[in-house]
């Protein structure tokens, strides 16, 4: 299409008058919108008279924004003193945690985000006493011999031999 266009433009009545005439023409790789045979200053860029005008306007917008920028409509951005950022909870680091309110907060905090504290988990304490009594012992023996029968029932049913 634009190869089209710029034939068209090259060999416009207008410009091949102007070529036979003698006159200095301009033949562009990229010709003008506005109109393709419209006059072009060759002062000035080799740019149409409807460009030069536009530009021309621009410049007067800017010249009379400069006149008037008295006051500022920008302004830089100022370089503030960073404000202390809120003091996050620590349930790795408990003994940061001065406050007794802190302390609920962040034991509150925890338990929505984690389900309990990491390695703070709910009684802890009571847990360890557990595994340390007798009836730990007991129990986990038991657990022994049942898990012991169990698998020993399995392997005999799984053998085939007896049901």
């Amino acid at each position: 299409m634009a190869r089209e266009v710029l034939a068209m433009f090259r060999n416009h009545p207008a410009r091949l008058a102007a070529v036979a005439a003698g006159e200095r023409t301009f033949i562009s790789d990229r010709p003008c919108w506005h109109h393709p045979a419209s006059p072009r200053y060759v002062s000035r860029g080799q740019r149409c008279v409807e460009c030069e005008r536009i530009r021309a306007e621009a410049k007067q917008r800017a010249k009379a924004a400069k006149r008037r920028a008295s006051v500022k409509t920008t302004s830089k951005p100022v370089m503030r003193p960073r404000l202390p950022e809120p003091q996050q909870f620590s349930a790795v680091y408990p003994h940061r945690n001065n406050t007794p309110e802190k302390h609920v907060a962040n034991v509150a905090a925890a338990h929505s985000r984690f389900g309990y504290r990491p390695g703070r988990f709910p009684a802890r304490r009571a847990l360890i006493e557990y595994e340390r009594r007798d009836v730990a012992r007991q129990n986990s023996a038991l657990l022994n011999d049942l898990i012991r029968t169990k698998t020993h029932v399995a392997q005999r049913t799984n053998d085939g031999s007896d049901l």
